[in-house]
Formats: C-alpha cells, structure tokens, sequence
C-alpha cells in the first residue's frame, strides 16, 4: 500500500465469522492498488483468527483484535484511529465486492461531491443475484404532535440482473451499512459512530449526513453482497447477542431519543419484530423430526432454544469484555509503523467501555 492511497478500508464484525475467508479474499483480489486496509477482528474464532493475523502479514494491513465481541459501531470507531485519507469504506465482515467496485465509489464521490457513497447491495447465500436495496427512503414525518419514521428500501429481492438494466446513478434519502464510502471529513462526531445504536445504523448516518448537508448517492456500477449462508455453530454466540432482545430494545430506544421518534411509532415494534425474526433463523433444528414432533404438538423449537441462548449470549460476552482493559493491536501494516516513528509515539485504539 502506499501514501497516495485516497481510500482506507475499515472492516468490521457484522454478525458472523463463517464467510471471513470469503469476504476477504474477495476484497484482497477483487480492490485495485493503491488503498489502505484496516481490519476490526471483534472476537472470532481461534482458527479465524489465526487466519487473519497470517493474512494481514502477508497482504501488510492493520490488524486490530478485542477478545470480546463487538456492535459494528464499535468496531467502526476503532478503525477511523487509523483513518487519515480522503475516504474511508465502511465494510460488513460478511460482504463480498466484484473487482474495480472501489474505483467505482471512488469516482462517484470526486464526480458528485457526495458525503457517502453506497455500492448496489445485494443479499443471499448466492453472491450478486437478489438486491437487498438500491435506493432508499428515510424520513421522519411529523403530524399531530407525533414523528413517525418512514423507511423503504428500494427494489428489494429484485433480481439483480432485472435492476442492472435500468438503475443508474442517482441521489438518494437512505444508505444501507452492509458497504459505503464515506467522506473522512463529513464524519464530525466525536465519537463518529453512536455505540449506543445498535440497531438501524444506517438510518442513524443517513439523517446525520443530511442533517449536516452532506448528499448520499447511490452507484450501481459497483456492485457488493451481504452473504447469508446457514450458520455454522460457531457463529451463534455473537449472532444471538448481535440480535438479542436487550441489545436491540437498547438500540432502538436511543435511536428514537435521539431523533424524537414518537415511542408509539409502530416501526419501532416492526423493527424489534424483524430482528427477533432474524435471530431465529440461526437456530437449529431447521427441518429435523424433533422440529416436526414439537410442530405437531402445536409448539414452535426456535422460541424455547431462544429463551435459553440468549442469557448464555449475553452472559459469555459479559464476562469476555470485563476481562479485557483495551483492544489489542496485532499486526500494523508498513504506513502505521511509519507513522509510529515519525511521531515517536504509538498509534493504537485505547478506549473501550465496559457493559
């Protein structure tokens, strides 16, 4: 990597490990020197992480571990300590790009002047085949004396190959966090990213870059997608936490204080509904005789392993982060080290709150 790099990308934890090797390979092969590459690794695996301190030696980017786990705005705030380029790219730990898709957002942004820049997002166990949004729509109404939040994602689980025929470049009110580029300087906040939300990220960038006058666009020539296989056990523990019910209801209570969302606001239960949802799908038996059994009984598997895993979820990942005072930082790419003893003085992420 070089100096002249216009973009650093900052990796983090999502909601899974099983794809990393996926996710990064197609990132390593698929970007288009020169670039930076930070890498937020929120408490994987042993064999993930093992993996990724290899990589991060041989492909020379910043390697940044905790050994607990972390919400994406966690990991977003320690990878900007090592941001000082024009962008920075926000990208999901299970998101897999098509080559040139940096070059792509990077032009758009010199193009337009946009603050953010969202690729086409897609979704699915199969890479670019069903859209997750193109566009997006967000916005706060206010009627009555209440504010409601409207919200809609565009073409979703449209066929991709249907979207690319007519969607173009184009400003939007909505960007979705799964992968965006991101103007360093629009990110004013200090902290830039609100740990307290961890639920509706994007919703939460997208109204702060409005409301700061910066524009989000929208461009369809680079293309990306938020892998969704079946999980593999090892990922349950910080999916169930990622989704749990005291993360979210947190999340989401912050969010509407801090926009002035009405607390009657029924997206406020379709959002909570959703993510309950999503956390069920992780769970196992998916189609096994006990499942058929249970159903036959009129009784559902996925509530009862629920009530139980996430308790363990929250009570494993408790005691992880107490134990652990400040992230740990494994591996620095060759233009960290340089900035080490041009200023004699480490450059690591130090804070860390604990629960």
């Amino acid at each position: 990597m070089t100096r002249s790099a216009a973009t650093t990308i900052a990796i983090v934890p999502h909601e899974k490990f099983s794809v990393t090797r996926q996710s990064l390979q197609s990132v390593l092969t698929g970007t288009p020197e020169p670039y930076r590459l930070v890498y937020v690794d929120g408490g994987s695996p042993r064999r993930v992480a093992q993996y990724l301190e290899a990589q991060a030696r041989i492909h020379d980017f910043t390697l940044i571990r905790t050994e607990h786990f972390l919400q994406p705005n966690e990991g977003r705030n320690l990878a900007l300590a090592y941001v000082d380029t024009e962008f920075v790219v926000l990208l999901d730990n299970d998101v897999v790009v098509d080559p040139g898709w940096l070059t792509q957002l990077e032009r758009c942004a010199h193009e337009t002047g946009a603050a953010v820049v969202s690729p086409l997002c897609c979704i699915g166990p199969v890479v670019h085949a069903r859209v997750h949004l193109t566009t997006g729509e967000c916005e706060i109404i206010e009627a009555n004396g209440r504010r409601v939040m409207h919200e809609r994602f565009v073409d979703s689980q449209a066929s991709l190959a249907d979207v690319l025929s007519r969607v173009e470049r184009v400003q939007c009110g909505l960007v979705d966090a799964h992968s965006l580029l991101v103007r360093s300087d629009a990110l004013t906040r200090d902290p830039p990213f609100d740990e307290a939300i961890r639920l509706e990220e994007h919703i939460d960038l997208s109204l702060t870059v409005r409301e700061g006058g910066g524009s989000l666009w929208l461009e369809p020539r680079a293309i990306v997608t938020y892998l969704t296989p079946r999980l593999q056990p090892s990922d349950l523990p910080y999916y169930v936490l990622r989704w749990s019910d005291a993360w979210n209801r947190a999340g989401l209570a912050h969010l509407a204080e801090k926009w002035r969302i009405s607390t009657d606001d029924p997206w406020l239960d379709e959002k909570t509904a959703w993510a309950t949802t999503h956390r069920h799908r992780g769970y196992l038996p998916y189609r096994s005789p006990l499942k058929r059994l249970w159903r036959h009984y009129g009784r559902e598997v996925r509530p009862i392993v629920d009530r139980v895993a996430q308790p363990l979820a929250l009570r494993y990942h408790g005691r992880r982060r107490f134990r652990e005072l400040v992230p740990r930082l494994v591996h620095a790419a060759s233009w960290v080290r340089d900035s080490m003893r041009l200023s004699n003085e480490p450059v690591a992420p130090c804070r860390v709150t604990r629960e």
